[in-house]
């Protein structure tokens, strides 16, 4: 039984408004529905300065960080918003040990971040 089927669901009207009651929402901010696993595979060739994964489970923060953290150049930060949870903590972990990341993890509420130092993390992109 899922007890928290209403947290791994919102509309894209939600999120714009929380984009837009933040003043962030303007015309550099694309918006991508669906599934990890079907959309990340979209992003092929850019890059993102900042990640933020609020993907709550093991299975989609793996994913996320396979798509993703190859697209962060050195000098970016990736910040994992549910690093409280075991099995986010344990993708994360895995995903990093697999990739040799050492870079060093920091801590604030329950949340972590850390900054790229090296252009190291593996591309789960067919002929990247």
């Amino acid at each position: 039984m899922d007890l928290w089927s209403d947290r791994w669901v919102a509309s894209l009207d939600e999120v714009r408004q929380s984009f837009a009651r933040f003043g962030l929402l303007d015309d550099r901010i694309e918006f991508l529905e669906g599934f990890f696993a079907d959309t990340l595979k979209t992003l092929k060739g850019k890059t993102f300065a900042v990640v933020r994964l609020d993907s709550d489970s093991y299975d989609s923060v793996e994913t996320s960080l396979e798509y993703l953290y190859p697209l962060v150049p050195r000098g970016g930060v990736v910040i994992i918003d549910d690093w409280h949870l075991a099995g986010c903590r344990m993708a994360v972990t895995n995903y990093r040990n697999h990739c040799g990341i050492a870079d060093e993890i920091h801590l604030c509420e329950g949340n972590s971040y850390w900054f790229k130092g090296q252009d190291y993390g593996f591309p789960r992109f067919p002929g990247a």
